[in-house]
């Protein structure tokens, strides 16, 4: 996401200097903006304590901070208070983080403390969805400053994302026949994207009991070997393809494999769902949890379908109700497909971008 920020708003003119932690795997050159990063002094997972942003960005005109980015927002904090006229701050607010165990309780404290901290010296907060905000843990501190808040959804490159004919390769190489259907589901794989709801989606495909629905999982983390278990122990492993990490050309052409994307949420960490957008720009009909946010980009009957959280006969009927009706999945997906061209294109977006920091 930050990536097509930064090619788009390059493009209108900026200089974009992109800061990251210091992973190798993310070091990647790029001709139209630069790419820094700094070694974190602490770091767990994707999480890093970056003190020097305190000095190493005071001489940047906009600094636009994706939240929630750990250990990022004391230095940034008091950068702005340090430089309040000549440093503007920009937050996007992607989502609420519940978390689980310890973890819960340090993000409740980083929420109920520093959050509004950095969000009160903060220029603008965007967010994806203002019906998430005001479900979110930050709903009173919108209400508070409502004219610091604007929303603007995250998008989709579709010059990349567009609809195409089943590759022939990857349905060989799956074992697939055309007269089977394919369900997609696209996430991180990892313990800190537990919300997605891949457990309940095997559970549901175990229910249905239909050799020729099969499952493709495309993602990659430590859970992954988890997952392939609970499919075993679902009696569903020859149904299910644990695909791993494919980039992002391979990643269109399994989207365009697929029959129906689902994205079974379970809880308020899920705030949006830009692979709910990506599945729609290739045409296809989607599932999605009834959540806040996610509800904003899946119209309910449309273009898709929504499901109760965690509700496995709820997902399962509504997974039947398209599959066994392509009529119903054609009209969801020509619908999905105008709205992302409607709403959710970079170009447009980044245009509202930089609306917003020209009139900092």
């Amino acid at each position: 996401m930050a990536l097509h920020y930064s090619l788009e708003l390059a493009k209108l003119g900026h200089k974009i200097t992109v800061v990251v932690p210091h992973y190798k795997e993310r070091e990647m050159p790029y001709m139209n903006f630069q790419l820094k990063s700094f070694v974190p002094w602490l770091s767990h997972g994707q999480a890093a304590y970056l003190p020097q942003l305190l000095w190493q960005l005071r001489h940047f005109d906009i600094i636009h901070l994706h939240c929630p980015f750990f250990g990022t927002a004391w230095p940034l904090y008091w950068l702005k208070k340090l430089r309040p006229k000549n440093t503007k701050l920009v937050l996007t607010y992607h989502m609420d983080v519940v978390g689980q165990g310890l973890l819960a309780r340090y993000f409740y404290w980083h929420g109920r403390y520093l959050l509004p901290q950095i969000i009160k010296v903060a220029d603008k907060v965007i967010v994806t969805s203002s019906d998430y905000i005001q479900s979110s843990n930050i709903k009173e501190l919108a209400n508070k400053y409502p004219d610091k808040f604007i929303e603007i959804p995250l998008g989709v490159d579709l010059k990349q994302f567009k609809p195409a004919a089943k590759d022939k390769n990857l349905l060989e190489k799956y074992q697939i026949t055309t007269e089977q259907k394919v369900i997609l589901f696209v996430a991180a794989l990892d313990s800190a994207h537990y919300f997605k709801g891949l457990s309940f989606l095997l559970e549901v495909l175990s229910q249905i009991k239909d050799q020729n629905i099969k499952l493709l999982v495309v993602g990659r983390g430590n859970l992954k070997k988890d997952y392939e278990q609970l499919a075993v122990d679902f009696n569903i492993r020859d149904q299910v393809n644990f695909v791993g990490y494919v980039n992002d050309e391979d990643l269109v052409k399994h989207y365009n494999l697929s029959d129906l994307f689902v994205l079974p949420s379970i809880d308020k960490s899920e705030a949006f769902g830009l692979v709910l957008v990506e599945a729609m720009a290739c045409g296809k009909p989607v599932i999605a949890s009834n959540l806040a946010g996610v509800r904003s980009v899946v119209d309910d009957g449309v273009n898709g379908l929504l499901t109760e959280p965690q509700n496995v006969e709820d997902l399962k009927e509504k997974i039947m109700k398209i599959l066994d009706n392509p009529e119903l999945a054609d009209r969801f997906g020509q619908a999905g497909l105008a709205k992302v061209k409607e709403r959710y294109n970079w170009q447009s977006i980044a245009k509202r971008i930089d609306e917003v920091y020209r009139h900092l």
